[in-house]
């Protein structure tokens, strides 16, 4: 919310995109600081949901694109970070 708040004061819009679970926790902590009308709430799953669709150009071929794209880039940053292969996403 900090970071929200120096946004705020920069004449930005803060976009907060967070988990299910912590969605509301979010939306209350805002409302208590005065907040909440004044910051863009999102669901991960959903704002990635939207993001394949519209990189996909609305279309399955192109959201299948995008998500395979997404696991190449995903399986990229695990061969650099990560030791353990498992945590690699296989396509089908």
């Amino acid at each position: 919310m900090k970071e929200c708040k120096q946004n705020l004061e920069a004449s930005l819009r803060p976009i907060l995109v967070t988990t299910r679970r912590q969605f509301d926790f979010a939306s209350r902590l805002a409302e208590c600081l005065g907040l909440r009308n004044r910051i863009d709430f999102f669901d991960i799953e959903q704002f990635i949901a939207i993001n394949v669709y519209q990189k996909g150009g609305f279309s399955s071929k192109g959201r299948k694109r995008t998500v395979l794209n997404l696991i190449d880039r995903y399986n990229e940053i695990m061969d650099v970070v990560e030791e353990d292969p498992s945590l690699k996403i296989i396509p089908l």
